[in-house]
């Protein structure tokens, strides 16, 4: 009978001895965590004295008059519960437009046996090797140019240029809306 019991003791005595342990060094962990005594500063680091100096500053703390006061109009339950369905729906509506793309090109041998024919249709020849020189020589004409005239330049918008901006650009129409309302405009 004492034999039994020990056979079925060493899954007990095994559980122990493991709890033991992890206890013991959970025990060292926290005797090394809790301990608020600072360490020492190692001198021949390029930022002891800036560690020392921070160490011996005494900054202000924030009182709670920084905390910010509570919002005085907060939106109901029922706008909020409307906007999340608003938002909700837009991301469905979003998520089966997205579906209905077509996939990305992976069958390039099939693009091109497509494409071959429109393509040969413009007679594309490469460029002859002059041109690749004359467009150097312009770049590095350019870069001179910009090299030596860089502190003479007048500043964006007080002298002439080649483009329109908004400045220099003639009034729309009354008839034209506006790109940015265009983009808003309802569609028929």
């Amino acid at each position: 009978m004492k034999l039994k019991r020990l056979r079925a003791q060493p899954k007990r005595i095994v559980f122990g001895l493991v709890a033991l342990s992890l206890t013991l060094g959970a025990c060292a962990q926290a005797r090394r965590t809790f301990d608020l005594t600072p360490e020492q500063v190692d001198p021949e680091s390029p930022i002891a004295a800036k560690v020392v100096a921070a160490s011996r500053a005494s900054p202000p703390f924030a009182g709670f008059d920084r905390i910010p006061h509570a919002p005085q109009n907060p939106p109901s339950a029922a706008l909020l519960k409307g906007q999340v369905i608003d938002l909700v729906q837009q991301r469905r509506t979003l998520a089966m437009e997205v579906a209905g793309l077509t996939p990305p090109q992976t069958d390039m041998e099939g693009f091109i046996a497509r494409n071959r024919t429109p393509i040969e249709k413009l007679n594309l020849q490469p460029a002859d090797l002059s041109v690749g020189k004359l467009i150097e020589a312009d770049a590095e004409a350019l870069r001179r140019a910009m090299d030596q005239g860089i502190a003479k330049a007048t500043p964006p918008g007080e002298g002439p240029s080649l483009h329109r901006t908004p400045l220099t650009q003639p009034p729309l129409p009354q008839t034209q809306l506006p790109q940015s309302q265009l983009l808003q405009a309802p569609r028929p």
